[in-house]
């Protein structure tokens, strides 16, 4: 199946278990905390080569011939979720007193390269995993927690100079990954 297919069969799906939901470019308020979801998709530099990551050869179905998603592709993906996150974070309804934000890519370079140590991972190559999300939906002031994925490390930080929420992934990653994955974690507001 191709994306679009692929994301209405996952809102179909969480429709039918009813406690769930796919929040893709998509948003929900409980009480007064609203979680907005995206994928959050990376801009890959002109330097990026597509058939070097796995994330583009198992990514398919832009087109009828199921070929691998391109560069161009994925960073016109980063600029419509980038343009609907800016958007959603200017206008947050007022009963909303905290935000938590959920992507799958990680929002700054700095915890792409991150490990559970707190050392930095010397061969990630920053864009395939992470965008540099510019600082004013950093620091938004509503913004309690960023939860993100794709990092297959596990974490709790908060980075100085950043704002300051909470940067959370719980990845269990690969069978054959040691990641840090708890799977009784849980992140506090």
């Amino acid at each position: 199946r191709g994306m679009a297919e692929a994301e209405a069969g996952m809102r179909a799906v969480c429709a039918r278990i009813g406690n769930v939901m796919f929040l893709q470019k998509q948003c929900v308020t409980i009480g007064d905390v609203m979680f907005a979801g995206c994928t959050l998709w990376t801009a890959p530099g002109d330097e990026a080569d597509s058939t070097s990551i796995n994330d583009y050869n198992n990514v398919r179905g832009f087109y009828a011939e199921r070929r691998p998603i391109t560069v161009p592709e994925v960073r016109a993906l980063h600029a419509d979720h980038l343009a609907w996150l800016r958007s959603t974070m200017a206008r947050v309804p007022r009963a909303v007193r905290r935000v938590v934000v959920i992507t799958h890519h990680c929002p700054t370079p700095e915890l792409a390269r991150m490990t559970r140590s707190g050392r930095a991972h010397p061969d990630v190559v920053p864009f395939y995993f992470a965008e540099d999300v510019e600082p004013r939906l950093l620091q938004d002031p509503l913004l309690a927690v960023w939860c993100h994925g794709h990092t297959h490390e596990s974490y709790a930080v908060r980075l100085p100079g950043r704002g300051p929420q909470l940067f959370a992934t719980n990845a269990a990653g690969y069978s054959f990954e040691d990641t840090g994955y708890d799977p009784k974690s849980v992140v506090t507001l």
